[in-house]
């Protein structure tokens, strides 16, 4: 089924059921308060590889930007590239 045409509670479930590498690696994907800038861009760029190889990343982009999460990475985007994805109107 099309994640476009899944209502998000169909997604949500559909992700769970899925085996994603961020489940056993969630550290990799949201800051610690006391994160610094240079650990943030290692974080980020070791998240965006492991979402690169995702069987779920299309649901998890789906998900995303239709949620707007305030933190975290999600299908290789941070929650503030997803914001800015759904203001440019990039994601219908």
């Amino acid at each position: 089924m099309d994640p476009r045409e899944m209502t998000n509670r169909q997604l949500g479930d559909v992700l769970l059921a899925t085996t994603r590498p961020c489940a056993s690696s969630p550290e990799l994907f949201f800051a610690t308060d006391d994160e610094t800038e240079s650990a943030r861009r290692m974080r980020e760029q070791a998240a965006s590889v492991l979402c690169a190889e995702c069987p779920a990343r299309r649901l998890c982009f789906e998900y995303a930007t239709r949620t707007e999460p305030e933190h975290g990475f999600w299908a290789g985007c941070t929650a503030e590239e997803i914001r800015m994805f759904n203001q440019l109107g990039e994601v219908a």
